[in-house]
């Protein structure tokens, strides 16, 4: 029984937390609380107030003692679940919701929360059947049903994923992102109209949503509806105009020949003739959409990714078909991929636009050419890695097929499950705090050193500002890859178990560089992106380190392969450690390299992770002066002289 006293406590407490003053409720109810510590009930409201106030820690040691105190408080494990869920502590948050479902079956926004943190891991069947369980209690819930098609959609059912939108927006007709869904999927398959009609019916709910009127835009372009187009489009440049005005002045300086800087000029001057007041000429905005997409094309060629190539060359051609150019880089393109009639095709449809042009005369019999070879086997497609023999080890695991490819940085189930291992702590609204696990970087703790008897490297060298080394390949004498040793683009994060080897670019080569035989030791420096100043400093500079720790005096190597030594950060820090500018081998110049005695020291870390070891060594080198002065100052208080 509690007495008066303690009541009255809890009911100026509610008065408080009703009106807002958090911080005088949580007194009272703290009051109560040292009269009467048996009170779940208080503590579930002191649970609520933390909750508010981002006091998150607090907030999870108010629910569990209200647990603790009455196991079967369900309302206070689905608060508990909540508070996991933000601070992202994942599988905490399920125990809580699958308990709070255990105590309370009728609860549907536990339903829904478990669902969607199972879409979260993955686990699409597990939500689609929570999912279902939810609908079965109450049949009218249009966020359960907007949900469920999520997750049918990510498991592959768009038929099931549609039908779930439908009926989210029937029971809730203002629901903006079940319509930007469903204009989403019905684009996603070519059914524009459809998806147009969807995605304005959102924009009325939601007149200032960038992301509808990008879909729509993006809609009506792909129906060669460009002058409806502006119209959307000029709206997303007014509710960005302060950041898009500030992007064309910076855009305005690139006007050099590179096709990167011509790609982010032709950008901005389409994104100008947008922020003007009146409709613009459909004409300029047509032109400089259309050599955004051509440059980005070409960009994209450099790079090795035909297929993104492609893309952008046939968007640059439906949005304007006289652009011969993308017809002409289109065709070299195929060509490249030995898409013979293909690429005729393309020069075919640039000579009508140019008939007296010579030239693609000339394009048009050289790949008819290759492809009657091809047809008659005296033109056999072959890599480089087939001409010379290069192989992976037999050691090497392939990813599972049901994978999807490892998408470096970018990869979401590797960020998802990275994040999860630096324990994410919510301590305000948007900020987090994190703690490094022990054991993630664990393969890099012990730094080695191989000697390779005429090893082999392949370094890709930097062919642009923007186009920087982007693979690194240590074979040995048997043509074998050696992994642990190389590189490429994308990159893994830690603990990527779905990387594929197979896809490292010198796999993919037409043609190797020639070979430079050097009769002597060569030290392999060179890594991804070597001529940035970052990775020079995080990934470049402590294997030379490594390569001390494991006893090779520097003074014994012949000679150091090296991205580059044209930059001053590059010579400066090469001279400070002490090796000598005539033993370095720039990469991006000897690019395929063998020594008779090749010596590979390990990378410090994954590509880009500063480890303590690493901030370390670069004290010890660049700040030993710093040091010594800090050391060298008195203690006690500051005096002056006068």
């Amino acid at each position: 029984m509690k007495n008066s006293g303690e009541r009255d406590l809890v009911e100026k407490a509610l008065l408080s937390q009703s009106q807002g003053e958090l911080n005088e409720a949580i007194s009272y109810y703290q009051q109560a609380l040292q009269i009467c510590p048996q009170w779940p009930e208080v503590y579930y409201n002191l649970g609520i107030i933390f909750e508010q106030q981002q006091n998150l820690s607090q907030a999870i040691h108010c629910y569990q003692q209200a647990i603790l105190q009455k196991p079967n408080y369900a309302e206070a494990y689905y608060n508990l679940g909540v508070v996991y869920q933000n601070k992202s502590l994942i599988e905490s948050a399920i125990k809580s919701y699958q308990k709070t479902i255990e105590l309370a079956p009728q609860l549907i926004r536990a339903y829904n929360n478990l669902g969607c943190l199972w879409i979260e891991i993955e686990e699409y069947s597990q939500a689609i059947e929570l999912f279902k369980q939810a609908l079965n209690l109450n049949s009218e819930q249009a966020e359960i049903y907007n949900n469920l098609g999520e997750a049918y959609l990510k498991n592959g059912n768009i038929d099931a994923a549609i039908s779930n939108y439908l009926q989210a927006v029937k029971f809730k007709p203002s629901f903006v992102k079940a319509y930007e869904n469903l204009g989403r999927i019905f684009y996603q398959h070519n059914l524009f109209s459809v998806a147009l009609q969807y995605l304005q019916e959102g924009l009325k709910i939601q007149p200032d949503s960038i992301s509808l009127h990008s879909q729509c835009a993006t809609v009506l372009i792909a129906q060669n509806n460009l002058a409806e187009a502006i119209s959307y489009l000029q709206k997303i440049v007014a509710l960005e105009q302060s950041w898009i005005t500030a992007y064309c002045q910076w855009a305005e300086r690139f006007n050099s020949e590179d096709i990167m800087d011509q790609a982010t000029a032709a950008s901005g001057r389409f994104l100008k003739i947008l922020l003007q007041q009146s409709i613009p000429q459909a004409s300029l905005v047509q032109k400089y959409l259309a050599q955004t997409y051509l440059y980005l094309g070409r960009v994209l060629v450099e790079y090795g990714n035909y297929p993104s190539a492609e893309r952008y060359y046939k968007q640059a051609i439906e949005i304007e078909r006289q652009l011969t150019e993308a017809y002409i880089y289109w065709g070299n393109c195929l060509a490249k991929q030995w898409h013979f009639n293909r690429a005729a095709l393309q020069y075919h449809k640039a000579l009508s636009q140019q008939p007296n042009n010579t030239e693609l005369y000339q394009k048009v019999s050289e790949v008819l050419e290759k492809q009657q070879q091809v047809d008659q086997k005296k033109l056999i497609l072959t890599f480089a890695k087939d001409r010379y023999q290069l192989k992976l080890p037999k050691s090497v695991k392939f990813p599972e097929k049901n994978k999807p490819k490892c998408q470096g940085l970018d990869c979401q189930s590797c960020l998802k499950q990275l994040r999860q291992q630096f324990k994410p702590q919510l301590i305000a609204p948007g900020i987090e705090q994190y703690f490094s696990p022990a054991n993630l970087l664990e393969n890099y703790l012990n730094s080695t050193v191989t000697l390779i008897p005429e090893g082999r490297a392949w370094v890709a060298p930097k062919t642009s500002w923007w186009n920087v080394c982007n693979a690194i390949a240590i074979f040995n004498s048997d043509n074998e890859l050696i992994p642990e040793l190389s590189q490429f683009y994308p990159t893994p994060l830690p603990g990527c178990k779905n990387y594929d080897w197979s896809q490292h670019q010198v796999f993919s080569l037409d043609e190797l560089p020639p070979l430079k035989v050097i009769q002597g030791r060569v030290a392999v420096l060179s890594g991804l992106s070597g001529n940035v100043y970052f990775h020079w400093m995080v990934d470049i500079l402590p294997r030379i380190k490594i390569l001390q720790e494991n006893g090779i005096d520097l003074n014994t190597i012949d000679g150091f392969l090296i991205n580059s030594n044209q930059q001053r950060f590059q010579r400066e820090t090469l001279e400070k450690i002490g090796i000598p500018a005539d033993k370095i081998i720039e990469s991006d110049q000897v690019s395929y390299l063998q020594a008779s005695s090749l010596i590979v020291p390990s990378y410090p870390a994954s590509v880009g992770w500063v480890v303590p070891n690493t901030i370390k060594f670069l004290r010890s080198l660049f700040l030993t002066d710093v040091l010594d002065k800090k050391q060298s100052y008195p203690s006690g208080s500051a005096t002056t002289t006068g």
